[in-house]
């Protein structure tokens, strides 16, 4: 059996990798951040490449692809630090392709990019659903949901209740948004508030939302993959040029045993990432409990391991002009959202999810 990525995966790597590399340097990256946006550049060259629409069936102008291939998508927006909201977005459009024909209009607008589709998930219970709240009736839509990210910036929020999904417009006279401070400038965060808000349900059965859900947990999973193979990059080069004692810092055996762990750490998650992604494409009966072990030990170790690239990088580690501490910033956002590690491994070992699955 062959576990390498097909040609075609890793031109789709090669290519978001590209995309992001020419739209989105540091010093944009950072300038995103102070302004607490999205980086425009990088999400219209990802739009043109028809990079959104990986999730998306080719008949609205998607690329009918799967999860593993959005997974790399979503590691190459990591590994950039670029402020985008991918993750919501190939999300969104996968909720949507299992919702019919009728959406296939904002669909099609989503994967040109014209349209930003804020998920709006988490709530005071957590992320699973089973323990959502929010409610849908005739009269709208009525709850409140945390976390959701780039929220001021999206045309509409994609609500996820305990066995629905909703469309709403994000209209300050329908929805009330509240920004929450985050550690991580990448993902700006809100509060949305709903108060018999006007809302479109979606003919989306109750296993797809659970695959979605699950598959943003596997994108969030890559992201900070991304993050920590950024700075094992990084951190490989700095102990290179940097000379203590009249040679380098990687040629002491204690740094380069450092470095070793930390890249034996990632690639066997990477490995773990690619089981849970494939999992998701072959609609395994497992998917939805390996999804949430993958999110809950790749978030783990990718916080580990930019932990390990700061303390070789010394005093300029720990400091915000080091690049370090975005890609840390976002591992630890990535850790928390969607369940953190403890939340996420206690629900599957009460076996909530195969109860949730059913």
């Amino acid at each position: 059996m062959d576990f390498a990525l097909s040609d075609e995966q890793v031109m789709l790597e090669d290519a978001a990798r590209t995309a992001l590399t020419r739209s989105a340097d540091m010093a944009a990256v950072r300038s995103a951040l102070r302004a607490g946006q999205r980086l425009e550049a990088a999400w219209q060259a990802l739009a043109q490449g028809g990079l959104l629409g990986i999730l998306a069936p080719e008949k609205p102008g998607g690329a009918g692809l799967g999860w593993l291939e959005a997974a790399l998508l979503a590691e190459a927006v990591g590994h950039g630090a670029v402020p985008v909201p991918v993750v919501d977005q190939l999300v969104a459009t996968a909720i949507l392709a299992a919702s019919g024909a009728s959406v296939n209009a904002l669909l099609a607008s989503a994967i040109a990019g014209d349209t930003s589709i804020a998920l709006a998930a988490a709530e005071a219970g957590g992320w699973e659903p089973a323990r959502f709240a929010i409610d849908l009736t005739d009269r709208g839509l009525t709850g409140t949901k945390r976390q959701v990210a780039f929220a001021a910036q999206a045309d509409y929020l994609l609500v996820i209740g305990q066995d629905f999904a909703a469309l709403a417009e994000r209209d300050p006279r329908r929805v009330t948004l509240s920004p929450r401070v985050g550690i991580d400038g990448m993902i700006p965060l809100f509060t949305a508030q709903f108060e018999a808000s006007p809302a479109q349900r979606l003919t989306v059965d109750k296993s797809s939302l659970m695959a979605a859900q699950s598959g943003a947990m596997v994108l969030i999973a890559a992201s900070a993959l991304g993050a920590a193979s950024a700075a094992i990059e990084r951190t490989i080069g700095y102990t290179t040029d940097r000379r203590q004692f009249g040679q380098p810092l990687s040629a002491f055996q204690a740094v380069r045993h450092d470095l070793a762990d930390q890249v034996a750490l990632l690639e066997s998650a990477r490995s773990l990432l690619w089981y849970a992604a494939t999992l998701l494409d072959e609609a395994d009966a497992s998917a939805a409990r390996v999804a949430r072990i993958a999110k809950a030990h790749i978030t783990e170790a990718a916080v580990t391991v930019i932990r390990r690239c700061v303390v070789l990088h010394g005093a300029i580690g720990f400091s915000w002009e080091c690049d370090l501490q975005i890609w840390l910033k976002h591992a630890m956002m990535c850790w928390a959202r969607y369940g953190t590690p403890h939340a996420l491994r206690s629900a599957v070992a009460a076996g909530d999810i195969a109860a949730q699955a059913a």
